[in-house]
């Protein structure tokens, strides 16, 4: 065995006070990730977070957002305005990846997803079912790598969200994000 790798250690980390990419997920955790990220490394971190609605031409702007920023943790929430969250964009500096995460109790939406990465060859990352809170169902949670090009990644989430989601030119589409960014 090499005496350079610790094959005990875990291929990346989460954000500081997150156990598991779900906590990164929760927007009610989000909102309280900068004071723990300023506890754990004794360094504030700053916060910025907006939301705007649009259509699916809009969609090459926010990942070029998401590809482009210089932030610690930023994530992008896409959805439509009348139902739950449908896909989140997640890029971690630290961690040197970037993912789809999608989240659905739906089965034929998740044989869809599934279908779809298939399609273009994409292995998920992680496939994980999270325990449901008080008064809800559990739901699948399935993760995809995001391509490093802002285009190829823009493209990929526009024919997500026309062939899985429906999504069409004229659909109202919410965009979401929030970034911390360590002020060191």
């Amino acid at each position: 065995m090499s005496k350079f790798v610790n094959y005990n250690k875990r291929e990346f980390t989460l954000p500081p006070g997150c156990k598991d990419l779900i906590d990164v997920l929760r927007p009610r955790r989000a909102l309280t990730l900068g004071k723990d990220a300023a506890a754990v490394t004794g360094r504030p971190a700053v916060t910025r977070s907006g939301q705007t609605i649009g259509r699916l031409s809009e969609v090459p702007r926010h990942i070029s957002m998401l590809v482009t920023s210089r932030s610690e943790l930023f994530t992008l929430m896409i959805g439509t305005t009348e139902e739950a969250l449908s896909i989140v964009r997640y890029r971690s500096e630290s961690e040197g990846i970037s993912a789809l995460v999608l989240v659905t109790n739906d089965a034929e939406r998740e044989r869809g997803i599934r279908g779809f990465f298939e399609r273009h060859g994409i292995e998920p990352l992680e496939n994980f079912l999270v325990p449901p809170d008080a008064g809800s169902q559990p739901v699948r949670c399935l993760v995809y790598p995001l391509p490093a090009a802002a285009p190829d990644a823009s493209q990929i989430t526009t024919d997500l969200l026309r062939s899985v989601y429906g999504f069409t030119d004229e659909s109202e589409i919410q965009f979401r994000h929030h970034e911390i960014t360590d002020a060191a």
